[in-house]
């Protein structure tokens, strides 16, 4: 029975979404109808207030007025964005660059807003198209990364991403922690890790630093330090239960099961839906004799992933455990039902079989085990299979 269940570690990335406040206008530019100008001020003061209905419906009017209007085209797809209608900002965004091909903010800001709506390949020309007039630009550059990431072109998105820490003159946490995710992506924990710890710098309050430093050490399995790392995201963010979850992993691989056990507890009350924790608090259960416990664990995962063999597989050990063999070769049948291949559920069966008593049944199982590579099988045979 592995000791150690499989630990789900997922690698995030954190988006730069952010935009200007709406451009005012001048009255002196005689271009402009003087109204027109007066409506877009008023729609900037709209949306300074957060009334964005206003300040659509003020846009709009400057636009009626003047068709070619370029800032209100802007502002009205700044808003737009901001209201989360990614569809109305893009046709705004596009119209503004009609106008004027050259304002590189409404392409920036049409990129954040394609890649809102998951069209990635246009988001990434606009960013390309940015960069060949900004090659500094840290927004487009950090938001291009993110779409490598989503290709997984890592190398790619570390470059971005490097250039963007450096334009930033590493004063940008968010620009810092997605540098970390695509180095740790990488499995470059040493630098994933110095660089976190330059976030850290900037920001000692948030949670997600420590969070991600832990997942790191998890990694290069040093998992003390990961602990600690994880006890202080749990200081800042108690209700999280992911950060449970990990640090109980991180005691369960140092075989402090107890510990892991309450981590394990606190993450599912927290999170009841979670079955990677769900399976390892079963897995705890099973280890420290918890065994009623254990199985009800294991039926409530069954009852959620009825498909999966290792459940049925591990509840059939607490079985055991309790010398119910019937449950358990139930069990161990259903596993192997669902995986025909699965040789230790047939070792398992045998050894049900043989404290049984059912010889014959001992030795078919044994041998369908060797036969699958199961190398225990083999010295079962010799002694009780001759």
């Amino acid at each position: 029975m592995n000791k150690h269940q499989i630990l789900w570690i997922f690698g995030i990335i954190i988006p730069i979404f952010s935009f200007s406040q709406p451009n005012t206008e001048a009255p002196a530019q005689n271009e402009i109808n003087r109204d027109a100008i007066i409506l877009l001020n008023e729609g900037v003061d709209c949306f300074s207030k957060k009334d964005y209905t206003c300040a659509i419906t003020k846009y709009t009017q400057a636009i009626d007025l003047e068709p070619l209007y370029e800032k209100a085209y802007y502002n009205r797809a700044n808003t737009y964005l901001s209201i989360q209608d990614y569809e109305k900002a893009i046709k705004d965004y596009t119209k503004c660059l009609k106008v004027n091909p050259t304002n590189t903010k409404a392409k920036n800001y049409r990129g954040q807003a394609y890649m809102k709506s998951e069209k990635s390949d246009e988001a990434l020309a606009d960013f390309n198209a940015v960069l060949i007039v900004e090659l500094e630009n840290k927004i487009a550059l950090t938001n291009r990364a993110t779409i490598y990431i989503s290709k997984k072109e890592n190398e790619k998105a570390l470059t971005d991403l490097t250039l963007a820490a450096k334009v930033t003159n590493y004063g940008d946490g968010k620009v810092l922690l997605n540098k970390g995710v695509v180095e740790y992506n990488l499995d470059r924990c040493t630098d994933a890790l110095q660089t976190f710890a330059q976030a850290e710098n900037l920001d000692s309050k948030n949670p997600k630093i420590y969070e991600l430093k832990a997942k790191c050490l998890l990694k290069q399995e040093e998992f003390e330090k990961a602990i600690l790392e994880l006890s202080s995201a749990i200081k800042l963010k108690p209700e999280n239960a992911e950060f449970y979850y990990l640090r109980g992993y991180a005691k369960q691989v140092l075989e402090n099961y107890s510990g892991a056990l309450i981590d394990y507890n606190v993450s599912i009350d927290l999170s009841p839906t979670n079955l990677k924790c769900l399976a390892n608090k079963a897995f705890m259960n099973l280890e420290l004799a918890n065994t009623e416990q254990a199985i009800a664990d294991y039926s409530n995962l069954i009852n959620q992933e009825p498909k999966n063999k290792q459940h049925y597989f591990y509840r059939s050990s607490a079985w055991i455990k309790l010398e119910n063999y019937e449950n358990a070769i139930n069990d161990l049948d259903t596993a192997i039902n669902l995986d025909e291949k699965f040789a230790e559920a047939y070792f398992n069966l045998a050894t049900v079989y043989s404290k049984t008593k059912k010889d014959k049944q001992t030795c078919e199982n044994l041998k369908m085990a060797q036969s699958l590579g199961y190398k225990k099988a083999a010295e079962y045979l010799v002694m009780l299979c001759k």
